[in-house]
């Protein structure tokens, strides 16, 4: 089995537990947003793109995603053309310190929990010079308490490169 296979049942797994969950929890992200117009979505550190995916069902968004993962692109735009959105979801291997898009490229930018796994003033910099003047950035960071339990763990093991990652 490939890198690629085994990323896929990943994202197959994760898209059936995302769409088990309810439509409150699907539809949160776009929810929060109301009424604002998104004509096109980036997603820094989208993983499988799951995220998008409500955007394009219910604000007809054309979806980015961008994440370090060389998988990113041929598994997310097989789970958007599985999901009936074939042509609304784009996909590439990127680094979020260095968006390849054009100055004020988004009505809206997320990050979900990939932000502590970068430079932070550097994709922050990035994320600003790509969202559009009066955008929406929605960010989604680790509590504290989640660290603290991870060191915890890692603590266990007395592996010196587990307690560094």
């Amino acid at each position: 089995m490939t890198e690629l296979d085994t990323y896929i049942q990943y994202a197959r797994l994760t898209l059936q537990n995302f769409a088990a969950s309810d439509a409150e929890t699907r539809n949160a992200l776009v929810n929060q947003l109301g009424d604002f117009a998104v004509e096109r979505v980036l997603d820094v550190g989208c993983g499988a793109g799951l995220q998008l995916l409500p955007f394009a069902e219910n604000k007809q968004s054309i979806c980015y995603g961008i994440d370090i993962g060389e998988e990113v692109g041929e598994v997310g735009t097989m789970i958007f053309r599985e999901q009936g959105f074939a042509g609304k979801g784009f996909f590439m291997r990127a680094l979020g310190e260095q968006l390849p898009f054009a100055d004020e490229s988004f009505e809206v930018v997320i990050c979900r929990v990939a932000l502590p796994y970068m430079d932070n003033h550097k994709a922050l910099t990035e994320i600003a010079r790509v969202l559009r003047p009066q955008g929406k950035f929605l960010l989604k960071i680790h509590a504290p308490l989640f660290y603290w339990g991870m060191l915890k763990e890692r603590a266990k093991t007395l592996n010196p490169k587990q307690l560094a990652y």
